[in-house]
């Protein structure tokens, strides 16, 4: 896979950094912050691969398991920043055992596949994603394109280039602010 892909489908990655992520204090400093959901959450969107903090959370007795399921997908982040692709893998099909509604980690694992060449496998879960979302969740499209790009149709990738770009304009929000236009990319 080109860096470029990679970079694209790193920034459209269906996880979003928390406010005052660009503020972490260095990663000498995480042990001695309190656990709690969030750190785990933190550490992943700081490019961190410690996952001792959310294995220590995901020991707690009596949380939830959509908590669970935030808890995994995090370590699955820290996981694949540390190339450990089978274990960020394992933990995404554990979060959607626990939490199946959630588009977001079907997105993730989406990506993950895609990163790993197993496009026919993406191009699944991003479907399974754009039916959760009831076609509502434009980087399902945006990532099926390269999906579909990494399998040779190429009028599919096209296809879903411009609905990506049709439903973001439509939730007033920008496709990818990183880039011109989303589908200008699509055969590089």
């Amino acid at each position: 896979m080109s860096p470029a892909l990679a970079a694209l489908l790193l920034f459209w990655s269906a996880e979003v950094a928390a406010p005052g992520a660009d503020r972490l204090p260095p990663p000498d400093i995480f042990p001695s912050i309190e656990f709690d959901p969030e750190s785990c959450h933190r550490l992943a969107n700081a490019g961190q691969d410690d996952v001792a903090i959310c294995d220590r959370l995901l020991t707690r007795s009596g949380i939830s398991a959509e908590v669970q399921a935030e808890l995994l997908a995090s370590r699955a982040r820290l996981h694949q920043n540390a190339n450990r692709l089978e274990a960020a893998e394992a933990d995404l099909t554990t979060a959607l055992n626990l939490a199946p509604q959630q588009s977001r980690l079907y997105i993730n694992r989406g990506n993950l596949r895609l990163l790993q060449g197993r496009a026919l496998g993406a191009l699944s879960d991003y479907n399974l994603a754009i039916d959760l979302t009831f076609a509502r969740e434009p980087r399902a499209f945006y990532n099926r394109a390269f999906a579909h790009r990494a399998l040779g149709n190429l009028q599919a990738a096209m296809d879903d280039f411009d609905t990506a770009r049709i439903v973001a304009e439509f939730q007033l929000r920008p496709l990818n602010p990183r880039i011109p236009e989303a589908r200008e990319i699509r055969f590089r």
